[in-house]
């Protein structure tokens, strides 16, 4: 079950996804101000950390939101940026090695032998929680 089926299921209306086509500079205003409206959503997961750093620091300097008293915001990939005590920003940590050499084996078996089957392979992810997440 997706989790707009579980908040639907729930009664909540407070699960909003955007999609990358929204991250236009003028999706990501509509975004901050609803952040700061009185029905501001209880925390703001980003695809990136960078985005995720850019979305603290405008919701702190343009609408005065304290992180995570007044919203949480979780990352994806763990740079070195989140880590920093400025951010201290909860996210998603993959294992870029691992990534980078399954895609390697993946492209030298498929080269290899381009008729095979696809392969999927799930590569391990770990949250790590900082502050931003409460």
């Amino acid at each position: 079950m997706c989790a707009h089926d579980e908040c639907r299921r729930s009664g909540s209306d407070r699960l909003r996804v955007a999609d990358a086509a929204e991250l236009s500079h003028r999706g990501r205003d509509h975004d901050l101000r609803r952040a700061a409206a009185d029905t501001a959503p209880d925390g703001v997961f980003c695809a990136t950390d960078m985005l995720a750093l850019g979305f603290m620091d405008e919701a702190r300097r343009a609408f005065g939101r304290r992180i995570p008293d007044d919203l949480r915001i979780v990352g994806f990939d763990d740079i070195q940026h989140a880590a920093l005590d400025s951010y201290r920003l909860s996210t998603i940590a993959q294992n870029t090695d691992t990534l980078a050499h399954s895609v390697v084996d993946m492209l030298s078996q498929r080269i290899a032998d381009f008729s095979r089957p696809a392969d999927v392979r799930i590569a391990p992810v770990a949250f790590v929680r900082r502050a931003t997440a409460g």
